[in-house]
């Protein structure tokens, strides 16, 4: 066979990258069916609300230590969708708090929380929770529809 007529043919190129497009073709599609018959694309959804939290830390007149008994956090809805109470969980420390449980100082969330509501969580008012430096404070939305939640905001104690 000559040098010649090898340069010259190039019958094998389009076969090779039609087979090699297929693949890929093949590859994302697997990808995106699997994704949804496995339910992760379910976990995508579009209807989270679209919220600002504002977070205000007082230690009663101390750091915030074990044992001060007198530490709260008030979270402010400063704007951004409105929120059912009853889709609302505040976490402390890895501890739930219900958004209108005994938690809450005397300005509890109204049942349809819009831009300015707050809710004060008092360490005073409850026995069962201990606010500590460097805990993390989280606003969670959990979806009605099905077992779907999202971090609304979240901050750490100072």
């Amino acid at each position: 066979m000559k040098p010649t007529r090898l340069l010259r043919e190039d019958g094998a190129a389009t076969p090779v990258i039609g087979v090699i497009l297929m693949v890929a073709v093949t590859v994302v599609l697997a990808a995106v069916i699997g994704t949804f018959v496995l339910g992760i694309g379910s976990q995508v959804s579009g209807d989270t609300p679209k919220v600002s939290f504002g977070f205000v830390f007082d230690g009663g007149g101390d750091d915030f230590n074990p044992g001060n008994s007198n530490d709260s956090v008030t979270i402010t809805h400063r704007g951004g969708d409105g929120l059912d109470r009853e889709e609302i969980t505040v976490n402390v420390g890895g501890e739930n708090v219900e958004t209108n449980g005994p938690c809450y100082d005397n300005d509890d969330w109204p049942e349809d929380i819009e831009a300015g509501d707050k809710g004060t969580i008092d360490e005073s008012v409850c026995s069962s929770l201990e606010m500590e430096s460097d805990d993390r404070v989280k606003v969670v939305w959990n979806d009605p529809d099905d077992e779907a939640t999202a971090i609304l905001g979240d901050d750490r104690v100072p």
